[in-house]
């Protein structure tokens, strides 16, 4: 399993391998939400004071794009559930501040 500053050095030495300066924009969208931005600002550094024989000695990024698993009917089926039985105590609570507001007004 690669560190979260592999794969920003990886991807700062593809960036870098298809001619553009490697840079905190450019790397984060190559990979995406996957890494914190203090990590992308530390690999970036790291990056950067590196020699040229050392940044090309980074392993490159595995071009196989993360599977995302489609959720299970059960996992939806689960959700909505739970959202039905938020959605019920919610309007229970709205429906009970009324009350307690109109209680508030007759007193007041």
């Amino acid at each position: 399993m690669t560190s979260a500053i592999d794969q920003v050095l990886a991807a700062a030495q593809s960036i870098s391998q298809s001619g553009r300066t490697p840079t905190l924009a450019l790397i984060k969208t190559k990979l995406g939400t996957s890494v914190a931005m203090p990590m992308l600002i530390q690999g970036l550094q790291q990056y950067k004071s590196m020699s040229a024989a050392d940044q090309q000695a980074i392993a490159p990024l595995n071009a196989a794009p993360a599977v995302v698993a489609e959720p299970k009917v059960d996992d939806i089926e689960s959700l909505l559930q739970a959202y039905k039985q938020l959605n019920d105590k919610y309007l229970a609570l709205a429906e009970r501040v009324s009350e307690l507001e109109s209680q508030a007004k007759q007193q007041g």
